[in-house]
């Protein structure tokens, strides 16, 4: 018993001296962290002074560039005046081109489970109507509904795709 109790006033002496050497390496590191923090926060107020000093100086830059962003605005309004001319012209071109290129010979087709379909000679002489008479009335958005075959479907021609009304199947033409 008494090897007992001896034993366990070495393990508990043992521990002692553990803890207190943690707490003396904890200690430390407390120490040292409050060092470190002394110096930040003098850092800290060092650079808020030159902060400061920034704002400062960043206000004088700040009323010049004023002066240069109002004589730079006034160029891009110009500027986007010139391109919404130049956007314009270019979308009637494009369109013109379209026309043009669109023959008697245009067959019409629809993606059905990977694969591609020619539309019946009347879907397609009602499609390639109704794709020119966007194209000469850009009012029409690119999209029309058209009724074939008995199925009303919601035709996209600047996406290329259709939509069945009474299902909403989305699928490429």
């Amino acid at each position: 018993m008494l090897e007992e109790i001896s034993a366990r006033l070495a393990e508990e002496k043992w521990e002692k001296r553990k803890f207190v050497q943690a707490f003396s390496r904890e200690e430390a590191k407390r120490h040292s962290a409050e060092r470190q923090l002394q110096e930040l926060l003098e850092m800290q107020n060092d650079l808020a002074a030159r902060l400061a000093e920034e704002k400062r100086e960043n206000h004088r830059f700040d009323q010049a560039l004023s002066k240069e962003e109002a004589k730079r605005n006034s160029a891009e309004r110009h500027l986007q005046e010139l391109l919404a001319v130049r956007k314009h012209l270019t979308a009637r071109l494009a369109e013109q081109k379209r026309i043009s290129r669109v023959g008697h010979g245009a067959v019409w087709q629809y993606e059905e489970g990977g694969c591609w379909h020619a539309l019946p000679p009347e879907g397609n002489d009602e499609m390639q109507e109704a794709y020119l008479n966007c194209l000469r009335k850009p009012t029409c958005g690119f999209s029309i509904t058209i009724n074939s075959a008995g199925v009303s479907r919601r035709v996209d021609f600047g996406l290329m795709q259709q939509k069945r009304c009474d299902t909403n199947k989305i699928g490429r033409i």
